[in-house]
């Protein structure tokens, strides 16, 4: 069965602690929210794998355990993980069989994974949604339904 990658940008928010704990337990922003009730309530896809663009972290996978942290992703930051990001998600994508990868982020996020050509092949549908973060939570949330939206 082919797999689905989910690739977040890291919340402000997050829940304090002084552990260390997954990346999906940590980020409480509301996408991280919507990917939890999903989850609690069943209805979460079962092949599908979560990745974090971290601006302290760089690319990691959901289940990485960090600690608390307070660091704003900038255009520089994003550039200076960009080569080592691209070469997470190459090595990743060459290690499962993706077709489909949604990618809610930012502007700023996303030049952490330039240049897009480095790592995405034809064969896989990339997705990054337009849109106000309400909007892009839609199509986040109906994406991970598979429900065929407009997701532009």
């Amino acid at each position: 069965m082919k797999r689905k990658l989910l690739i977040l940008s890291c919340s402000m928010r997050k829940v304090y602690t002084n552990d260390r704990v997954s990346a999906l337990d940590l980020y409480d922003g509301v996408a991280f929210r919507l990917v939890k009730k999903m989850q609690k309530c069943g209805d979460f896809p079962d092949n599908l794998d979560i990745f974090i663009v971290s601006a302290k972290y760089g690319l990691i996978h959901a289940s990485q355990k960090i600690t608390f942290y307070e660091q704003k992703m900038t255009v520089k930051t994003a550039q200076h993980q960009a080569k080592q990001n691209c070469g997470i998600l190459l090595e990743v994508l060459s290690s499962k069989q993706y077709s489909e990868i949604f990618a809610n982020l930012g502007f700023i996020y996303l030049q952490a994974l330039q240049p897009v050509s480095n790592w995405l092949t034809d064969d896989i549908l990339f997705t990054v949604p337009k849109g106000k973060i309400g909007q892009k939570l839609q199509k986040m949330k109906c994406w991970l339904q598979s429900e065929r939206v407009s997701l532009y």
